[in-house]
Formats: C-alpha cells, structure tokens, sequence
C-alpha cells in the first residue's frame, strides 16, 4: 500500500483497514452455540431443516435452534461449510456451530466476510482422522467490522453476484435435464419418425437398422502407460491422459499428466481428431466411460487403460455415436458386462465392445441427431463459461470490499 493510501487506512493484525472499521474478534460480535446432534428416527416427519456437518438439510426436525441473524459454521470435514438465516430457522445439528450476531452486524456481510476468510477458519482445526475446530479458537477469530451502512452496501453488492450465479447454476441444471430428455427421444425414435417396429434393443423407427460397433468400426488401438509426473503437459511439452479426460461422452484434454523425459520413446497413440475414447479398464463406475475428440492434439498420449477408437465415416457420424454410447442405456449394457475379479477395478474386452448393439439410422439423420444435440451441448457450456465469470467477479470484488479498497 503506497504512503498516500495509508493515510486514510490502519495497521492491524489482520493488515491494513479503513481508519472508520473495527476490529472484532466473533465471541465480540455473537454468541457461538454447539450445535445437537440428533438421531435419524428424531429427524423423521418435522418442519424445520437439520443440518449437519456438510450443511445440506438432511431430514426434518419439529423443533429448531437457531434463531434469525444466525450463521452456521461446521466444524470439521474437508471443508468449512457455511449458512446464513435472515428469515428461517434450522435445527443446528452436532457438528455445527451457530453464531447469533448482536444488532450492529448484518449477517449477510458476516457471512461473506468467512466465506472470503474459508481458508483462515479451516486453518483453525486441530486433530487427526476428522479434524475440527475448538469453539475457542473460533471465538477468537478476528474479523473487520465496517459500519452498518457499509456493511449493508456490501452485502447488497456480493449478494446480487451471488444470485446471478445461482440463477446460472439453475440454467445448468434445467438446460441438462433438457438435454436428457431430447436424448432419450432423440436416440430412441429419431426426427419425425411414424413408424416403428419391435427389436432385441426396444422399439426403433422402421427406417433405421441394427448394427454392432464391430461392423462400423476400422480400427482399436491401445495406448502404453509411461512413467510421469503429477502435473499438466504445457504447449511445449507431451502428456498422457488420466482415465479421467473422459466421462459422459466428453473428452477433457486437460486432464493428463506430463511425460517424463526418458518415457517418451514409448509413448506410441495420440490423440486424433474424429475418434472416440473408451475408458476400457477402471472403477465399477466409470468403466465404458466415453469421450468424443474434435480435434488432433499430437502432444498427447493415451494410456493402456485407454482405447483409440476409429470409425468407418461413410457410414457413421462419430459425433452422433458418442451421444447413443453415452446414453445411459447403452453405456449401462457396456458397463454390465465388464468383468474382473476386484470390486474396485473391471475391464472391458474388445470381444464385448464390438458385439455392443446399437439402433442405427441413415447417416444423414444421424448428422441431424448430433447437431442437435451438439447445440444444446454449447447452450449449456455457455451457461457454465457465464458462471465462471461471475465467480471470477465475485472474487475480485470480495477482495476489493471486504478489505476497504474500494469504498460504498
């Protein structure tokens, strides 16, 4: 902070503040209260929320104990979890702490104030296996405290970010439920389709066929697992992809892991454009996970785990093919027949994969059915690049206003 700026700032333990804020440890400015933790059967059929250590409401309670102007603090975890009550009231369950504010402190400022602080209040736990924090050690945690007025216009500000993000984050979540919906119809019954007859795989329009991927596919490679180190590839270096650069029909390219120097002579499948991903050994979970690629990325590699998966382009759209094998119902038939003997890890052979089954209509509806649904796709990548921008804002803001920087 330069010389001038100082003049109207003051030097505390926390760094520099308005000269007009104050200083507060939280015992000062609230009570704090533990919360009580309560049985499952206790929680069954009530009217208020219980929260408990994730702060998700997880049952319902006929009694509460907090009160408004309250916050609610977990105690422990690997995250801090925070609520605040401007008008409802929650049962607080055992591994929470509620703070109840004197008149003078607005609780959504207090409540941004330790959100912007979450690193600081984490940094408070002690103890191993599930650590948490002692209520003294929180109720001598010292926050600035700016005048009322101030504190409204501040919490007005990140409160009205905040609202935008959730109204995104609810777009999201609407625009993927579309999603699955113009899936499942798309990929069942097709465009203006009116006719359909009874198959092995359900009822598809008359017009289309059946096909196993082995009649579309050219060819299969597997990728070689090379020794590297825990850290994204850059522009001028190669990597090789984790299992997890794919999922739900996405490919993620930044998911991989730079090679080590002395391994890149055996780094032998790149990523090419047009092909499709295949997730051939892994979890229960995400084994048979697919991802599309768009684009060649020649710096990156797969691993054994991985399978390179070429297509026959006169007959099939591969954009098209990874939206039908990542529809849940065929991604559950290819998951199904993974084996293995470990509960944590299967394999799919490439005996099963090219016997996989799958509705197959003319290419140029197929053309149609993934610009579609590519276009939802881009709706909903829009959505989320929106909510990264505000959270971008958000965090520049929380910096400037809750340190006095910029003045309301």
């Amino acid at each position: 902070m330069i010389e001038e700026e100082k003049k109207n700032f003051k030097k505390t333990e926390i760094g520099y503040i308005p000269i007009e804020w104050d200083l507060k440890k939280l015992n000062d400015i609230s009570e704090i209260t533990k919360g009580k933790q309560l049985s499952k059967l206790d929680m069954l059929g009530g009217e208020y929320y219980v929260l408990n250590g994730g702060q998700e409401p997880s049952g319902y309670h006929n009694e509460f104990n907090t009160d408004e102007n309250t916050i609610s603090i977990s105690e422990g975890g690997n995250s801090c979890g925070f609520v605040k009550f401007n008008k409802e009231r929650f049962w607080s369950g055992g591994h929470n702490y509620t703070l109840n504010l004197i008149d003078n402190v607005n609780v959504s400022f207090l409540y941004q104030n330790l959100k912007y602080q979450e690193k600081k209040i984490m940094s408070l736990r002690v103890g191993s296996g599930l650590p948490n924090i002692q209520k003294k050690a929180l109720q001598n945690f010292v926050v600035s405290l700016p005048p009322l007025k101030e504190q409204l216009k501040i919490a007005k500000i990140l409160s009205t970010v905040d609202d935008q993000i959730q109204q995104t984050n609810q777009l999201i979540e609407k625009t993927t439920e579309l999603k699955k919906g113009i899936m499942q119809e798309l990929l069942t019954k097709g465009i203006m389709h009116k006719k359909f007859k009874q198959t092995k795989m359900g009822e598809i329009p008359v017009e289309w066929k059946e096909a196993t991927l082995n009649s579309i596919i050219i060819g299969i490679e597997s990728g070689v697992s090379v020794n590297s180190e825990n850290r994204p590839a850059l522009n001028n270096e190669y990597g090789i992809l984790k299992t997890s650069s794919v999922t739900q029909g996405k490919f993620n390219a930044g998911e991989n892991k730079v090679i080590l120097d002395h391994e890149l002579s055996r780094a032998k499948v790149s990523v090419s454009s047009n092909t499709i991903i295949v997730s051939r050994m892994n979890t229960p979970a995400l084994v048979g996970e697919i991802g599309y690629v768009k684009d060649d990325i020649p710096n990156l590699f797969l691993p054994d785990r991985l399978w390179k998966v070429t297509f026959n382009k006169e007959i099939v759209d591969v954009k098209w093919l990874s939206y039908m094998l990542s529809y849940e119902k065929y991604s559950h038939l290819l998951k199904k027949e993974a084996t293995g003997t470990s509960n944590s890890m299967k394999n799919i052979s490439q005996n099963t994969f090219l016997k996989l089954r799958v509705p197959f209509p003319p290419l140029e509806e197929q053309k149609k059915i993934a610009a579609i649904l590519s276009s939802v796709d881009e709706d909903i990548k829009s959505h989320k690049q929106q909510k990264v921008q505000y959270e971008e804002l958000k965090k520049g803001l929380m910096q400037q206003l809750l340190n006095g920087k910029i003045r309301v």
